[in-house]
């Protein structure tokens, strides 16, 4: 059996010599957001701002796990632009995009993109990522999204809610968002 102790701070610690089998769970640190906000980002803008909420961080064990970032995420964008999104290693620093796909001619390299038809269309995306970082001991690492309009204007998007903002219409719902993170071991 393996026992994983915490210091008096929360902060978790092993035992001496306790050996992770690969591909067990060390620990799991989720963080859900239910803020709602619309936000205009324009073409070559990044911003953490409207998601800083859902900003994660988990301070690895052992210095050779890997990192499993799991991301379901509510937007909407209704406009005559596209809201995009990147999974990203240190959202409010010098941030490292993550799962993304390649950019393509004019085409966007980006976690996730959303465009609706309608002001009261939402979209759930999610991803599962397994991130390789490098791993500095007692040293947190921190996971978040950037979003972002593409085109030639900025454009309304919604975090957990319709880019349409009513509070009098049973068709705008409210969600929630969810950041899991777990340390694999090696």
């Amino acid at each position: 059996s393996t026992t994983v102790l915490s210091d008096s701070s929360g902060t978790p610690t092993i035992q001496s010599g306790v050996v992770f089998p690969a591909g067990h769970i060390i620990q799991t640190v989720q963080k859900t957001d239910t803020d709602n906000t619309t936000f205009d980002v324009g073409p070559s803008s990044k911003t953490n701002t409207p998601f800083d909420n859902l900003n994660c961080s988990i301070t690895p064990i052992k210095t050779n796990s890997k990192i499993l970032v799991i991301l379901d995420i509510s937007l909407s964008h209704q406009d005559s632009d596209t809201l995009h999104l990147d999974l990203v290693r240190d959202p409010t620093g010098s941030y490292t995009r993550l799962a993304n796909g390649p950019a393509d001619g004019s085409s966007t390299s980006a976690t996730f993109s959303v465009r609706g038809s309608s002001v009261h269309c939402m979209h759930r995306e999610s991803i599962t990522f397994l991130d390789s970082p490098t791993i500095v001991s007692g040293t947190p690492i921190t996971y978040g999204v950037l979003g972002w309009s593409s085109g030639s204007q900025a454009g309304v998007c919604g975090y957990n809610m319709p880019e349409n903002t009513s509070t009098s219409d049973s068709n705008m719902g409210r969600h929630m968002s969810i950041i899991t993170l777990m340390e694999i071991a090696q």
